[in-house]
């Protein structure tokens, strides 16, 4: 059986729930988005996929393995540099190229062990 997922909220005579009117135009586009909003009809996984609505589709049996490697993936990055990178995609509708670039520039972050590599004159 594929998985599959609505927006069932108006067919209770409810509009849309969380943070989906936000989300859903941002990653569809509007006019999909009002397709699967006000028609309610059923998405698979696939299509949740083009749509960017989901970033993966994982096997059910394979599903916890793929979480397990991409939290220890995480959990092995630089911290620093993550959460500032989080902080600039999160902003980053919020501001024009050159606001972003600006911002970038403004707080270099660097969050890694600087290795010292002899050159091949030294070596």
């Amino acid at each position: 059986m594929t998985p599959r997922s609505s927006t069932a909220s108006p067919l209770i005579g409810a509009s849309l729930d969380c943070a989906t009117s936000w989300q859903l135009p941002r990653c569809a586009g509007l006019r999909k988005a009002l397709e699967i909003a006000l028609l309610c009809e059923p998405i698979d996984a696939d299509e949740a996929l083009r749509l960017g609505l989901v970033n993966r589709v994982v096997a059910a049996d394979r599903l916890a393995e793929e979480v397990d490697v991409m939290a220890r993936k995480l959990a092995h990055g630089p911290p620093l540099a993550l959460a500032h990178l989080k902080r600039l995609l999160r902003q980053a509708d919020q501001h024009d190229l050159h606001s972003q670039l600006s911002i970038r520039s403004g707080k270099p972050t660097i969050d890694f062990p600087i290795l010292f590599i002899p050159s091949a004159a030294e070596a």
